[in-house]
Order: structure tokens, then sequence, then C-alpha cells
């Protein structure tokens, strides 16, 4: 073979591996490019499996659903914190809609009337149906013996320590527990759950993570509770695991988590499926640092 041959047979055999790497790159950068459109659409419509109700797991919580007698005395249980700044809830509740725990400083109060679904409210697990209509956000589970959750998406982030308020009720007269869902990151298994139910006159908290319900408090008599079709007013002041639970504007517990979770979202929980809640005049804001004067 002559020289020209053999150098031509060389360039080939060069061209043909830089052509055969360009191929392999190529299509590792469609594999690449392919995967991460996978995982966006995964992320934003993919909802986890539904979640089974807390009745599953703590059958004494919700005691027995037929009429149950109202204690003859009020139980109040004794506040276990005092928040690191001193809150005054206002002393009366017109008819005018309003946060009833002022913010000390001058934190922005996120108001949301839901006269439109401008803040983006979705069913976080499956079966969650969520609408919001007639100014009024209504939640429901599609399946019994699974809750549902909805929480938003163009709602402010509050962060560890912040202030949330809503009035509820259910679509018709109920004897469920229903209420407020807070903590959630926005992802994953992490949310606490302050929770009614009027026609017991109890509420609760419960505190859920991927290792499964916890009990914080369990079900407790409250006289400040109306009955259906008076609506409820839930308040919680947060502070990085420290709860003071508001009802129709009246502390009724504290507790502390000394495990907390990380904040962002708040939200709604029903405990179950065959009822419709009703969300209207959320009131929330992030409670900013006390300013410290130097000595």
């Amino acid at each position: 073979m002559d020289n020209s041959s053999f150098e031509d047979s060389a360039l080939k055999s060069v061209e043909d591996d830089a052509n055969g790497r360009t191929l392999i790159l190529f299509l590792l950068g469609v594999v690449v490019v392919g995967c991460g459109l996978l995982f966006a659409l995964a992320f934003l419509y993919f909802q986890p499996d539904a979640l089974a109700l807390v009745d599953r797991y703590f059958p004494s919580a919700t005691a027995s659903q037929t009429a149950t007698p109202k204690p003859t005395s009020t139980s109040t249980p004794s506040p276990t914190l005092t928040p690191t700044r001193t809150i005054t809830p206002t002393a009366t509740t017109t008819l005018t809609p309003h946060v009833l725990i002022t913010p000390a400083l001058d934190e922005t109060v996120f108001n949301e009337t839901f006269d439109s679904n401008e803040s983006k409210w979705y069913g976080y697990y499956d079966g969650s149906l969520v609408t919001v209509t007639d100014g009024r956000l209504i939640l429901s589970s599609e399946q019994e013996g699974y809750v549902a959750t909805a929480f938003c998406t163009n709602c402010p982030d509050l962060g560890d320590v912040f202030y949330y308020q809503t009035e509820i009720s259910t679509v018709a007269d109920a004897a469920e527990f229903y209420g407020l869902a807070f903590c959630s990151p926005g992802y994953g298994a992490d949310f606490y759950v302050f929770q009614i139910n009027p026609a017991l006159s109890q509420y609760e908290v419960y505190k859920h993570s991927a290792t499964g319900w916890a009990t914080l408090i369990t079900a407790q008599y409250s006289s400040s509770l109306n009955d259906f079709p008076v609506t409820n007013t839930l308040g919680l002041y947060f502070d990085q695991g420290k709860m003071n639970l508001f009802i129709n504007n009246t502390q009724v517990n504290s507790y502390e988590d000394e495990d907390p979770l990380d904040c962002k979202k708040t939200g709604f929980y029903v405990n179950g499926g065959d009822f419709e809640m009703a969300a209207d005049n959320l009131f929330a804001y992030a409670v900013q640092p006390t300013p410290t004067t130097a000595p």
C-alpha cells in the first residue's frame, strides 16, 4: 500500500472516530435534556398518593360522631408558653372581618378574600378537590377514608415565626374534623394540623411527617366553638415550634414542639371524605424580629 492510501485510510479512521464521539455526545445531551424535562413535569404535576386520615392511626381522636352531650363545665387548658412579644387580641369582634391579633411591628398583613383564584390554590394529595367560588375556598376529599389538603402557590412564605387566621365552616352540617394545615415546605410529607369538630365542641393538633402521624394535642373540649351554620375563626401564632392556638379570639391552648418543622406554606385540611369545608377571610403575616436597644 502506498503512503497516500495509508494516509487516506488513517484520516478516514480519525474522522469516523470524531463522528462517533459527536454522535455519542449528541445522544447523551438528548438524554440529559429529556430527563430534565421529565423531572420538571413531575415536579409541576405530580400529586402524592392519597394519605389515610388521622382516624386510622388514632381511632380515639374523633370519638363517636353520634350526638354527644356537651360537658357542663368548661375545661380551660393553661397556656404553657409566652410569646417573645406581647400580643394582645382586640377587645371585640366586629362584623367586618379583620386580623384579630394586631401586628406589634410593621409587618405586612396578607389578606385573602377568595374573590378570585389569583393566589392559585391547589390540592396537594391525590384526591384533594379544591375550588375557589362565590368568595370562598371549598376543600373536600373525593376518597372516603383519606385526607385532603390545600396550599397556595402565590401566597407569601411566612417563615418560622408568623400569625395565621382564617374563618372556616362546612358547606353542610357535618360531624367531622377540619381546619388549618401549616408549616408545609410545599412538598413531601411534613405539615401540622390544627382542626376542629364543632358538632363535638372539640379541637386537636397533629403533626405529620415521613414517619406518619404524631399526636400533639389530643381532642379537647372548647366552649368557644360555634355550632353550624355559624362560622369559626381559627388563629395560630407560631414561633419556631411554639404554638398559641385561638378559637374565635379566645386562646384555648399552647404547645411547643421540640423538633419543629421548617415552615413555608399554610393552607387547609379535611380529615376524610363525604363533606366539604369552606374557608374565607384569611389573614397572615410573618413576624419580624423585635429590635434590640443597645445598652
